[in-house]
Parts: structure tokens; C-alpha cells; sequence
């Protein structure tokens, strides 16, 4: 792959981002647009609310000690 289609997403602006799916679609700048919405994706997951991230591995967590054949907990 060549050099020009190696970017930093954080200097990549919406406007280039915006230009690139209009104008080119060479196979690495279809990569680098997947590449750029999967960061999008992570960073939204990254900004959630962390209580409800720990509330649900807490039910999560217990569902799964619960439903267990053994009487070793799965998560002590």
C-alpha cells in the first residue's frame, strides 16, 4: 500500500472524509473508509456510560454463575 493512503484519522477531517467517498474508489481508499467508520464505531462504544457498562456485566456475571451445573462459580 502506498504511502498516500496512510492518514492519521485524527487529521483527517469530515470534509475529507466526505470528499474521499465521493471521488475516489480504489480499493485502499474503501479500506481506509471501513477503517474510518469502525474508529467511529469504537469511539462511541469508548464514550458510553460507564454505570451501565458495570450494572450489565453485573447481571451478566450472575446470569452465568446462576446457570451453572457445578457448584464452582464461573466468576468468584
Amino acid at each position: 500500500m502506498s504511502n498516500e493512503y496512510v492518514m492519521n484519522n485524527d487529521n483527517l477531517s469530515a470534509a475529507s472524509q466526505h470528499e474521499l467517498s465521493k471521488t475516489d474508489k480504489t480499493p485502499a481508499v474503501k479500506h481506509l473508509q471501513k477503517n474510518l467508520a469502525l474508529i467511529e464505531l469504537l469511539k462511541t462504544w469508548r464514550e458510553e456510560d460507564e454505570q451501565e457498562q458495570r450494572d450489565t456485566w453485573e447481571c451478566l456475571r450472575v446470569a452465568l454463575d446462576e446457570d451453572r451445573h457445578s457448584d464452582r462459580k464461573l466468576f468468584p
